[in-house]
């Protein structure tokens, strides 16, 4: 295996994008599940929200798992890019002390 193709499995599960929960490699995250979503077939993106959250871990999985399960129908519906949204706005740019007060205000987004 070629020292790229070491990375990049690092990088992705069964081809699905993967977050170390390193802040400082969160925006490469990003960019690999944009990238991601725009080669799926539109039958799959129904689908990648929720493949993303199965290969989330930690914190992260914690995050998006607690909440309601409402809430994470629309999120999934809203598809990756909310996704990332929601995952840098709780965790990233708050930090994870403010993630239970930042939850209701963006998930009134949805409402």
């Amino acid at each position: 295996m070629t020292e790229f193709n070491k990375e990049l499995a690092k990088k992705t599960r069964y081809g699905v994008p993967v977050w170390g929960n390193n802040p400082d490699t969160f925006q490469d995250f990003e960019d690999r599940a944009v990238w991601w979503e725009k080669s799926l077939k539109p039958s799959e993106k129904k689908q990648a929200v929720a493949k993303m959250v199965h290969q989330l871990s930690g914190v992260p999985w914690r995050v998006v798992n607690d909440l309601s399960r409402g809430d994470r129908e629309k999120l999934c519906q809203a598809g990756v890019q909310e996704l990332l949204n929601f995952i840098r706005t709780t965790l990233i740019e708050t930090g994870v002390p403010e993630v239970g007060r930042r939850f209701g205000e963006y998930l009134g987004r949805f409402h």
